[in-house]
């Protein structure tokens, strides 16, 4: 039983970077998309102000969508799916320090959603607005744009699972470094002892 009733979910992040540097990354849909940490995105296409979604979710569920752009003006990027069941909106406001960005997500079900599916469904939200936020925040110095380059022509075009592995060999091989400088410097202080 399909229910005609519109559910609404939001998020708001403050992403400390200029309004122009936040705004290049939401405009560009693909690098929007691609951004969703739960995502991989398998297609993607736009034209005609309507843009094609194809994405594997972790839980292995395929979707695939066509959306209508109904607004892209600056500061405000809209959308609605063109079966007419979603509309997303993102909205940028001057904060105290940088921007605030917030989407709105308004959709039907073919059931009426449980408050945990709702809770769930906005902490997915809250987590693709933090990697938009992660990303945007990058600033210019010579590692945030090497990082800036590996995210954008390695990690977003690798699914999530791939994308954790190599985040957690990164970090491993960071503390093997961290524990061979103070095994180094324990030997060099033990040597300056004797």
């Amino acid at each position: 039983m399909k229910t005609n009733a519109m559910h609404r979910i939001s998020w708001s992040v403050v992403i400390r970077a200029p309004r122009e540097k936040v705004w290049e990354v939401l405009k560009d849909t693909e690098k929007r998309m691609r951004l969703h940490p739960g995502w991989e995105v398998l297609h993607f296409s736009e034209e005609n102000g309507k843009f094609k979604l194809k994405v594997k979710r972790e839980n292995g569920k395929l979707e695939e969508r066509v959306y209508e752009i109904t607004d892209f003006s600056p500061g405000r990027v809209a959308y609605r799916a063109v079966d007419g069941d979603m509309e997303v909106e993102i909205l940028l406001k001057d904060a105290t320090e940088g921007v605030e960005v917030t989407q709105v997500e308004r959709f039907s079900l073919p059931w009426k959603p449980t408050e945990r599916t709702l809770k769930s469904m906005e902490a997915e939200l809250k987590f693709w607005l933090e990697g938009v936020k992660h990303y945007c925040e990058l600033r210019g110095n010579p590692i945030a744009r090497t990082s800036k380059f590996l995210i954008d022509r390695l990690l977003l075009r690798l699914p999530p699972s791939q994308r954790r592995i190599i985040l957690l060999i990164i970090i491993l091989n960071a503390g093997i470094l961290i524990l061979f400088t103070i095994m180094f410097a324990a030997m060099k202080i033990a040597k300056m002892i004797m």
